[in-house]
């Protein structure tokens, strides 16, 4: 994977702005500071899958797509992943091409077609980086994890900040969690972990899970077999107290007689008499002497009415027969209808007594009353008889139905014990099918351990091709190797640094560089050193050996590196006429510039080495007369020129 292109595209998105790059050499940038330089490495990270764009604010505010055109083999990929307006840090919105000879848009995309997570793995797997985790050895602390592109891209990129930084050989050595995953992933990209070592892993999981099945099989067995008797014994006890076998049977003592009667007892189901219609006979019946009741209420009802109406009537005849007696005495005054005297002392009478036609007259009506409360009284009467005969059926089939209610429940008491009897039947025979399974199974033991043999073998097979002794010696041999390619390259260096003609050596564990001291017959860390000379050759050697590495064995790493402005170190004094100088001119004094060469020479001989294999792409102050220099210069952006056209930055 080598870099084409970075692509900018503007605000509005109607102009690009293209930087294209040549493969398999050195490609240099060369400009002045707050150029964009800085920003080249941020931009083709943002596009590779960064959490977070960190792209310059004076660029972001005029673009709206950032973009690359990578080449993996002889495939070309445009990425293309929208800028986040602030104030957020990243967006998901990617847009992708592939192709063997692709175009670049000229305008920017209008609508995302894919997502820089689904690129993401896209490209891992396109280099070879597919579906492989790392699996931590015996470390509880570390969950496995997916090994991605950003664990590669740890090896393409050396910033400004790091270069020339005794404690960061890689930038992932600023972060503690990303420190351990680049050591974590290390065997891995040089090649000391199987790249069948996750499906062994699975492999492996699965037959330990089936052998930790066979063995608990095993040992159920060997359980029941200590209790089988006594469970057997049991069992029979079981049978016998719910009348599956007879309950004066003689228990035997012997496993295999034990076995034929809870067969013969598996075999032997009786019947439970268990009527699920009861309960909705019971339910009628209720639901019959609720009405009944409601009835006996009502006819309870009208025979008060009744009878109350009859009292009346009594009452009534009593009073009118009264009144009539009393009044039959008009009937002698018939003759004195007319006189005004006293009929007993023929006194006169002054006032006037009430006529006797009119005292007839309420004698008649009283009479007549008193006949028609008596015609109504033999209905009542009839009326009550029958209402009371009525009450009398509805009892007797009120007590009728209760006598059925309690003997319905009894019923039903009996089906529950009967359920239950049934419930324990079940279970018992539950029971005897596991004691005659194991029985069984006892037998084909030796089958059984068999299998377990043949599990044990296949997992035995899977550890010895998961040696992990095997797999660090391996990893320290290629560390080995590597620390000979570093000491040779250290060795043929033209810069004659302090430690030229040391031994050196990569620390995996400290993420750092080791040299030997021949007089003291001891390796010390690169940190006790203090020239920045010193650890810029040394971050560039052992990337340069990494690399090498990489390519010679074919391992899934970007075969590319972006190093951003290596010669900083060169600095005399930060004074600002030298800054100045450097600045406008590249160099400072004769003596900075032949170092520069050099470490120019450095870098020129490795990507010739490699044959069109590696690209080296080299953002810098300085701009060498050398020839290599110049023909390797992609821009130089001095004199108002620079990443963003000049019209971008006043729209922005």
């Amino acid at each position: 994977m080598q870099i084409l292109e970075i692509i900018l595209y503007s605000k509005d998105g109607l102009n690009v702005r293209e930087l294209k790059f040549k493969t398999g050499k050195i490609n240099i940038i060369s400009g002045k500071s707050s150029t964009g330089k800085s920003s080249l490495i941020d931009i083709v990270d943002y596009c590779l899958g960064s959490k977070n764009c960190k792209v310059a604010r004076n660029i972001r505010k005029a673009v709206s797509w950032f973009a690359i055109k990578i080449q993996i083999e002889n495939e070309e990929i445009f990425i293309a992943r929208k800028n986040p307006e602030f104030p957020s840090k990243t967006t998901n919105e990617a847009y992708l091409i592939e192709g063997e000879n692709i175009n670049i848009p000229k305008i920017a995309p209008e609508e995302p077609n894919s997502n820089i997570d689904a690129i993401e793995l896209l490209i891992a797997s396109k280099l070879g980086i597919n579906q492989i985790k790392y699996i931590p050895n015996n470390n509880p602390t570390r969950k496995p994890f997916q090994i991605s592109l950003r664990h590669a891209l740890n090896y393409a990129f050396q910033l400004q900040g790091t270069i020339s930084q005794k404690d960061t050989l890689f930038p992932a050595v600023k972060d503690y969690w990303e420190k351990q995953d680049l050591k974590n992933t290390l065997p891995y990209f040089i090649g000391a972990m199987r790249e069948d070592k996750i499906d062994l892993l699975n492999q492996k999981e699965q037959l330990e899970k089936e052998l930790r099945k066979k063995l608990r099989e095993i040992e159920e067995n060997e359980k029941i077999k200590g209790e089988g008797l006594a469970r057997g014994l049991s069992l029979l006890l079981e049978c016998q107290n719910i009348g599956i076998l007879d309950s004066g049977l003689e228990l035997p003592n012997e496993t295999n007689k034990i076995y034929d009667l809870l067969l013969q007892a598996q075999n032997n189901k009786p019947v439970f008499d268990i009527d699920l219609s009861n309960k909705t006979k019971l339910d009628d019946l209720f639901k019959e002497n609720e009405q009944i009741k409601n009835k006996i209420y009502s006819i309870n009802i009208e025979l008060s009415a009744i009878n109350s109406r009859l009292d009346i009537i009594n009452s009534y005849e009593t009073e009118k027969k009264y009144h009539e007696v009393r009044l039959r005495s008009i009937e002698l005054y018939r003759d004195f209808e007319d006189s005004h005297v006293c009929p007993l002392c023929s006194s006169p009478i002054k006032e006037k007594t009430p006529n006797i036609a009119s005292i007839e007259g309420v004698y008649k009506e009283i009479k007549n009353s008193l006949g028609t409360a008596m015609a109504s009284f033999p209905k009542l009467k009839k009326q009550e008889q029958l209402l009371n005969q009525e009450l009398v059926t509805l009892k007797n089939e009120y007590s009728k139905n209760k006598e059925n209610i309690i003997a319905l429940q009894k019923q039903e008491e009996q089906y529950e014990n009967n359920k239950k009897l049934e419930n324990k039947y079940l279970l018992t025979i539950g029971r005897i099918s596991l004691w005659l399974d194991s029985v069984e199974k006892l037998e084909n033991k030796d089958y059984l351990t068999e299998e377990i043999k043949n599990l044990e073998k296949q997992i035995e097979n899977i550890d010895k091709l998961l040696d992990y002794k095997k797999e660090e010696a391996k990893f320290n041999s290629i560390i080995s190797n590597l620390n000979s390619d570093m000491t040779e390259l250290n060795n043929n260096l033209k810069t004659n640094l302090e430690h030229r003609k040391d031994k050196i050596a990569y620390d995996p564990k400290n993420v750092s560089i080791n040299i030997y001291d021949s007089e003291e017959n001891e390796f010390f860390s690169l940190e006790d050193t203090g020239s920045a000379q010193t650890y810029l050759y040394y971050n560039l050697i052992t990337t340069m050996a990494f690399h090498n590495h990489f390519i010679k064995h074919k391992r899934p790493v970007p075969k590319f590196l972006f190093l951003d402005q290596p010669s900083q170190v060169y600095f005399l004094t930060e004074t600002e006429e030298n800054i100045e100088a450097y600045k406008e001119k590249g160099i400072v004094s004769e003596s900075e510039r032949e170092h520069v060469l050099n470490l120019f020479d450095f870098l020129f001989d490795f990507v010739k080495k490699q044959n069109g294999q590696f690209q080296i792409i080299i953002t810098e102050h300085a701009n060498l007369k050398s020839d290599d220099f110049q023909n390797s210069l992609i821009e130089e952006w001095r004199n108002n020129k620079a990443l963003l056209p000049y019209e971008w930055i006043n729209k922005g």
